[in-house]
């Protein structure tokens, strides 16, 4: 008969061996059946994008809020946010959004992307901002998205779901696309110089 020590011993090389194992091991993972419905885990997946993309990205959105007319607060608020995720200094996120009325020298061109998928979040994007003082999508604006998915190639029926789905909302997501996106510098340049010195337009 084993003595109470020996299962004491034991019990001290189970935990041990537990300490060994892998976190991940032990992480909920969904049901087959459970992976459709709200028990599912959302999965977040990271999108990494160049330089040029971050820019098109953060200057398709400033073209965007100044389809109305005016930049409120909410939109400040959410542009200095996603310029800082791009890699963008606060200082030039301010200056950009603050001349974004007057200047007159700004190409306004519905922004391209290298794929569809950066195309998608960004009109998800454009639709929290456009909805972020207001109720409704403002019909400037709304055409204004709709050109840059015709531009991307994106289904125009998705776009108008899309559209439904974002005024339906009771309040703005928490959490946007663009948390999603990590902009990756090429070895010749620096995320200084990105920040200070290149022009959105």
């Amino acid at each position: 008969m084993k003595s109470a020590s020996h299962f004491g011993d034991l019990d001290e090389i189970s935990r041990n061996a537990l300490a060994l194992i892998p976190a991940f091991v032990f992480q909920p993972f969904p049901h087959p059946s459970c992976r459709d419905s709200p028990c599912a885990l959302p999965r977040r997946i990271i999108m990494n994008i160049s330089v040029i993309d971050g820019s098109n990205y953060f200057k398709g959105l400033l073209l965007l809020v100044r389809k109305d007319l005016k930049v409120s607060e909410p939109e400040i608020e959410m542009m200095n946010r996603i310029g800082k995720k791009l890699g963008f200094e606060q200082e030039f996120c301010e200056n950009a959004i603050h001349d974004v009325l007057e200047n007159t020298y700004i190409v306004d061109s519905p922004p391209g992307f290298s794929n569809k998928d950066l195309a998608a979040r960004f009109i998800r994007d454009g639709l929290a901002l456009a909805l972020s003082d207001r109720e409704v999508v403002h019909p400037s604006e709304e055409e204004w998205l709709r050109l840059t998915v015709e531009k991307n190639g994106l289904d125009p029926e998705w776009f108008r779901q899309e559209c439904v789905k974002a005024s339906n909302r009771k309040e703005l997501p928490l959490k946007l696309q663009v948390d999603d996106l990590k902009v990756v510098y090429s070895r010749k340049g620096s995320k200084k110089k990105v920040g200070r010195r290149k022009r959105l337009y």
